[in-house]
């Protein structure tokens, strides 16, 4: 995730904040989840409103002031006052002045920069924290006590000190609120500013010489007509963040992943005759149930087909399990809900599951560990009408099996012309990491499991 969009704000203007509560949601490339606060105080201004998109990570989207304090005055942080803090770039002191004149400030930041970080706080130097982002509550804390913050241990996500963390050290040494002072900055010189503005005798008496002016080419072209065209009418439709960030990594996957299809037919007939008995004895599964049991099996006897390419190495990479993928339709996009250890479940297991993870995802109630990782994906457009089709690789597995539409034809049966449910499924196999006898022989395995369904009962 690199961008996301607010969808609505649970916190107004004005109310109390406590942490651990829900300041936000975001809709993210794969789900809409809440953002908690981190800080307790009133939340003082939102930034962003509602329905704005495209806001980066760690941006400044509101402010939350502490309790007490004139929430509606309070002062909007800058770019290097911003209350968001990048945890993995180290926060560095400002270089000294290199002005002539002499004035508290700058004392003080050499003295801050020699003093170490544990030693306690001088009421002589105030520690200066221009450059530190943190929150606001936390950088009162800290100017009042005059805190080092590097002295102060972390508990926050991404190792943010919170305001919590500065009371603790603040009880543990005994600490005392520092006076604080003011100190009033000398008048600098304004000699050596007109001097060097003033420009050189030299400089002054020579003019520039003329450059010669250089002689144009007139080169005759045949006339061209342009044809005013009307411009077409159309009307722009905006992409979610999931529609964006699809097409950017489908694009990415096309580019680089070599895929190679193959495709065969498989005779369901078997499969549907077991689907109504089950039915009747109240047991209701999908065709998509048995063909995610089929490939999960299937994997389990073709392990090669089960791995990841890794470019460091340029070697395929075996998977201890076998999760599978399932594609699911959802309003702005697609989403793949995982079935960790499919080929350890029941058929009963894999059919409750895939509701339940489907629900979620036209939800967008999916948490990250359901959708992320996998090691092979299906895709089932058959309810649609689809023939048959091939589909895209979700890196960085290596295979998708896609399913088409299964329809009545006349088949071959031990010599007799008889009608049979047939449908077609296709392959797609990263070249790199598998090999096309590989991919041959994980479809016969599926083909074998479906069309005697009873072994996948076992």
């Amino acid at each position: 995730m690199e961008t996301g969009k607010i969808v609505e704000w649970h916190k107004q203007e004005g109310d109390t904040v406590e942490i651990g509560d829900a300041l936000f949601s975001m809709e993210t490339d794969k789900a809409t989840l809440d953002a908690e606060s981190t800080e307790e105080g009133v939340l003082a201004k939102i930034l962003v409103e509602a329905g704005t998109d495209g806001i980066e990570i760690n941006a400044l989207v509101g402010v939350i002031a502490e309790e007490g304090t004139d929430w509606k005055s309070v002062e909007i942080p800058t770019a290097t006052d911003s209350p968001v803090s990048t945890p993995d770039e180290p926060t560095t002191a400002p270089p000294p002045s290199s002005s002539s004149s002499t004035s508290s400030t700058s004392s003080t930041s050499s003295s801050n920069a020699t003093s170490s970080a544990t030693s306690p706080p001088s009421t002589s130097s105030q520690v200066d924290l221009s450059s530190w982002s943190g929150f606001p509550s936390v950088r009162r804390l800290l100017t009042e006590y005059n805190l080092e913050p590097s002295a102060i241990t972390p508990t926050g996500p991404k190792q943010r000190i919170l305001k919590g963390d500065v009371l603790s050290y603040i009880e543990s040494k005994g600490l005392q609120p520092i006076p604080q002072t003011r100190s009033t900055p000398s008048s600098s010189s304004s000699s050596s500013a007109s001097s060097s503005s003033s420009p050189s005798p030299a400089a002054a008496a020579s003019p520039a010489s003329p450059e010669p002016t250089p002689t144009p080419q007139i080169i005759k072209k045949a006339p061209v007509i342009v044809a005013a065209v009307p411009a077409a009418a159309f009307t722009e439709i905006p992409a979610s963040n999931m529609r964006k960030v699809i097409s950017k990594r489908l694009t990415k996957t096309k580019f680089e992943v070599p895929h190679q299809y193959l495709t065969r037919t498989i005779d369901l007939t078997s499969l549907l005759a077991l689907r109504s008995k089950l039915k009747q004895d109240g047991v209701r599964v999908s065709v998509n149930d048995f063909v995610v049991m089929a490939v999960s099996r299937a994997l389990r006897e073709v392990p090669e087909m089960n791995v990841q390419y890794e470019p460091e190495s340029g070697e395929p990479v075996s998977q201890s399990s076998v999760d599978i993928s399932i594609a699911v339709a959802i309003e702005g996009g697609l989403i793949t809900p995982i079935i960790h250890n499919a080929d350890t479940k029941s058929l009963r297991q894999i059919s409750s599951q895939t509701k339940e993870l489907a629900e979620k995802a036209r939800t967008g109630k999916l948490t990250p560990p359901e959708y992320q990782g996998g090691t092979f994906a299906v895709s089932n457009l058959g309810m649609f009408g689809i023939n048959s089709f091939t589909a895209v690789i979700n890196d960085p597995q290596s295979g998708i099996l896609a399913i088409g539409t299964s329809t009545q034809k006349p088949v071959f049966v031990d010599g007799k012309l008889t009608e049979r449910t047939i449908t077609s499924v296709t392959v797609s196999a990263d070249a790199r990491a598998i090999a096309d006898e590989t991919a041959a022989k994980f479809l016969a395995s599926v083909n074998k499991l479906l069309e005697n369904p009873t072994s996948l009962l076992l």
